[in-house]
């Protein structure tokens, strides 16, 4: 009895120190902590580490024991520890990770150990940390990481205006800039990127598909021809495709690139604004790219292509709607609507609910713009308003057979694909609270971009409103 009580603190005191333990979920896989994180509608903490860094061990032996910090992750996070390096000690779990380990230290960009890395509920990177903290500092970071992410945003804007925003931080920063429709400020940040990281990078090979992707969608306007990008891209299309798991964006930058050399300079002024009133020879401009860039050594550059885009832009931004709906419609039939890519379909459809007074040409692009939809909704099998699948990227398609159906003067047609659509988007803007009565779709950071624009286009079209210069193109997207 006595010896008993004498070994009854020690094991109170083993059995205390047992429960003030983060849970680390190492027996998930990083799949099914993404599941589980949007089920019960928590935050993400991954806590990238290897067995012979120092600060890491700190980390565990020094402030993942805290009752504060054990609290706050327990509490708020889905939590893992991700193990980069191999050693013959890992036992199950590190080797049942190790695919999902190395996927994310490349993804990732895993360069200084250990790295924090904060995901939404929605598995989207919303934070990142490295370095040895204190449990102080590492609870102000666990409070940080589950701050609104429209704050933090906008200090990254500031940070970026003045120079102090680190490379690793730019692509995410980007797509939460395209997220929020901020037109601007991924182009700055592309250029910033390709300027001060990607251009002091002496391997292409090396690039990753993130650093591939950062510099042809927005920092492609300081690509020349004479430069290793241009080379590059031109040589290794498929290869880059390949790595873009299908995107063939390189395609599409050099066109640009070449555009922007042999086209756009004859049509534009010095601030790169077009000068009205021309009446440029397009098939004199198609005769000379094909001579510079021969097929058989540039098979990717459809000279024909790149004239006909230069020509739409010209006349968008000079107006002349008559001839540019006409314009987009040839490219329609000449080159498939895909030749706009998927998102650039937005531009074609809300030109022809704005302009078009032609009711054969807009009846041709309502054909088109419902085979698009018809046949995203025979792919994704989507029978339901509460199908699970449904994406708020795929609403653009909706809005803009919605719009052209208006246009044409059929109202209720479009009321009715407007009316689904905003059925989807609720569907959508739930994933993860489904089963929470009280859950507001308002309390969405999507809402103000993704939802209410469509009530209020539903709004005006019920009433029967005629499309003016008060309607929004972007209602249609």
């Amino acid at each position: 009895m006595k010896k008993f009580k004498l070994m009854l603190p020690l094991l109170l005191l083993a059995f205390l120190s047992r429960g003030q333990q983060i849970n680390w979920r190492n027996d998930l896989s990083w799949t099914e902590i993404k599941a589980t994180a949007l089920k019960e509608h928590k935050f993400i903490f991954l806590d990238v580490y290897a067995t012979w860094c120092g600060p890491c061990i700190r980390m565990d032996n020094e402030v993942y024991k805290n009752p504060a910090v054990v609290k706050a992750v327990n509490g708020n996070f889905i939590a893992a520890k991700v193990q980069i390096d191999s050693t013959q000690k890992d036992d199950d779990q590190v080797k049942k990770w190790r695919t999902d380990a190395a996927t994310i230290n490349k993804s990732f960009k895993i360069d200084v150990l250990p790295s924090f890395l904060f995901f939404s509920p929605e598995g989207k990177l919303v934070f990142r940390e490295s370095a040895f903290h204190n449990k102080a500092d590492f609870s102000k970071i666990l409070t940080e990481a589950q701050r609104d992410p429209i704050a933090r945003y906008q200090e990254s804007v500031e940070k970026l205006k003045y120079g102090k925003l680190s490379y690793a931080a730019m692509p995410d920063m980007i797509a939460m800039a395209v997220s929020m429709k901020d037109k601007v400020t991924p182009f700055q940040i592309g250029k910033a990127y390709k300027e001060g990281y990607l251009d002091h990078q002496k391997d292409l090979e090396a690039f990753t598909p993130e650093e591939w992707k950062t510099l042809l969608h927005y920092g492609y306007k300081q690509i020349k021809p004479t430069d290793r990008y241009f080379q590059y891209a031109s040589m290794h299309r498929q290869q880059i495709r390949k790595l873009l798991s299908g995107d063939d964006i390189a395609t599409v930058i050099i066109g640009i690139v070449i555009r922007k050399q042999m086209i756009y300079s004859k049509l534009q002024d010095s601030a790169g604004k077009a000068l009205p009133g021309l009446q440029p020879d397009w098939d004199e401009m198609t005769k000379k790219i094909v001579q510079q860039y021969p097929p058989n050594a540039f098979p990717m550059v459809n000279a024909g292509l790149n004239v006909m885009d230069a020509r739409i832009d010209y006349l968008s931004e000079t107006q002349d709607w008559d001839e540019l709906c006409k314009q987009i419609w040839n490219k329609m039939e000449k080159y498939g609507v895909s030749s706009f890519g998927i998102a650039s379909f937005n531009f074609p459809c809300a030109t022809f609910v704005m302009h078009c007074k032609d009711s054969i040409l807009l009846k041709h692009v309502i054909d088109s713009a419902r085979s698009t939809v018809i046949q995203w909704i025979l792919n994704e099998n989507l029978k339901g308003a509460d199908k699970a699948n449904f994406h708020l990227y795929w609403s653009n398609d909706f809005g803009n057979l919605a719009g052209l159906l208006y246009k044409s003067g059929r109202k209720d047609e479009a009321v009715k694909w407007i009316e689904w659509e905003l059925k989807l988007l609720d569907a959508d803007l739930r994933k993860g609270h489904e089963n929470d009565p009280a859950y507001r779709i308002e309390s969405s950071r999507d809402y103000d971009f993704a939802y209410k624009p469509k009530e209020e286009l539903l709004r005006r079209m019920k009433k029967g409103d005629p499309i003016d210069d008060t309607w929004q193109p972007e209602w249609f997207f």
